[in-house]
């Protein structure tokens, strides 16, 4: 795992104004594509004309949704407790609602809208249900998988227990470990008991565990305190631990035809030019790991990758800049993504603006 320095410096935009957000309740911890396929993580917002590119770091609230492309897996920490692992072709929303009679207490849900999910957590800090077309799982603190489709639900429960109810939320059963249940639109649910042994090696060398193969040692290594396991967003928040922090403070104006925010416009349709960061290259670096926050602390991680050149752009499929100050860090790493040390000076730049 990174563990080591970085450098850095901050960066002041003035952009269109942007809604508050709504409080996040998760965020993406890790996502990745198959051998030489692109990379596809999206997530919506309520307010959102179209679908932006999600990034290691991205935080969801509720109402937000996230989907993963044909080729891409992703793993998401829910902030109550629980990691869940999305296959790719599925999309995922989460809701929220007050619980009857408990008004202090709200209930979070996650809708599968379509694909499958891996489910993992320890005791939960707040009630967690998964919904589908088809069917209501309440979450108790357990390891389970979903696959939805239109017509069908199947669960599997892997440990712990999960209270399955019918679309209608009607009480079908409290599954254990080694249960599998098919749910459809008709009144009774197709049930089956297998060893939890062999239903685990079968999910795992079926299409959904090879599916999720590239973020499965981040799920079974799930510790029951939810410490770390060595994700990408563990590796790059122990890039800021430690180290050397060099941070210098940059504003620039934009012209006003400059990247707009207008709602009827998607990414692709935006005017002007996205940020642009450049950076000294460092001779002995295999490339370098970019991480754009809203925050000096880089709780609020809003762009992350690894590149091999000295310079990039914000994408045009990212989620437009509001107005505000952003702090940027560069790390130039090896071949096994050791940060390197003494990286140079870093600087940026911004077409179609004028410095202040």
């Amino acid at each position: 795992m990174i563990r080591r320095g970085l450098t850095g410096a901050a960066l002041a935009l003035l952009l269109p104004l942007a809604v508050a957000a709504e409080e996040p309740v998760l965020r993406v911890v890790d996502a990745k594509a198959s051998a030489s396929a692109p990379l596809l993580l999206e997530h919506k917002c309520p307010s959102d004309p179209t679908w932006f590119s999600a990034f290691v770091g991205t935080k969801g609230a509720v109402k937000d949704r996230f989907r993963t492309g044909s080729s891409t897996s992703a793993l998401l920490e829910f902030f109550i407790g629980g990691r869940v692992g999305i296959a790719p072709g599925s999309e995922i929303e989460v809701i929220s609602e007050t619980r009857i009679g408990d008004a202090n207490r709200s209930l979070k849900r996650v809708v599968l809208s379509s694909g499958s999910i891996w489910f993992k957590s320890a005791k939960l800090r707040q009630p967690l249900e998964i919904q589908t077309q088809t069917g209501l799982m309440g979450i108790k603190g357990t390891e389970f998988t979903v696959e939805a489709s239109p017509d069908t639900t199947q669960l599997s429960v892997l440990d712990g227990s999960v209270e399955v109810r019918s679309s209608e939320r009607k009480f079908v059963a409290l599954a254990a470990p080694g249960d599998v249940y098919q749910l459809n639109s008709g009144p009774t649910p197709v049930y089956q008991h297998k060893d939890p042994a062999v239903l685990r090696q079968e999910i795992e060398q079926g299409p959904l565990g090879q599916a999720l193969q590239s973020i499965q040692e981040e799920l079974q290594g799930l510790r029951q305190d939810m410490t770390r396991v060595g994700s990408q967003l563990d590796q790059l928040l122990g890039l800021l631990e430690t180290g050397p922090k060099v941070a210098r403070p940059f504003k620039v104006a934009l012209e006003s035809s400059a990247f707009p925010s207008r709602p009827d416009m998607s990414p692709n349709q935006v005017a002007g030019v996205a940020p642009v960061f450049s950076w000294a290259a460092d001779p002995q670096a295999d490339g370098y790991v970019m991480l754009l926050a809203a925050d000096s602390k880089f709780d609020q991680i809003i762009f992350s990758t690894r590149s091999r050149d000295h310079q990039l752009a914000y994408p045009a499929s990212a989620r437009p800049l509001a107005a505000g100050t952003y702090f940027w860090r560069i790390v130039p790493v090896d071949v096994q993504d050791q940060p390197l040390p003494g990286c140079g000076q870093a600087f940026f730049r911004v077409e179609g603006t004028r410095p202040l």
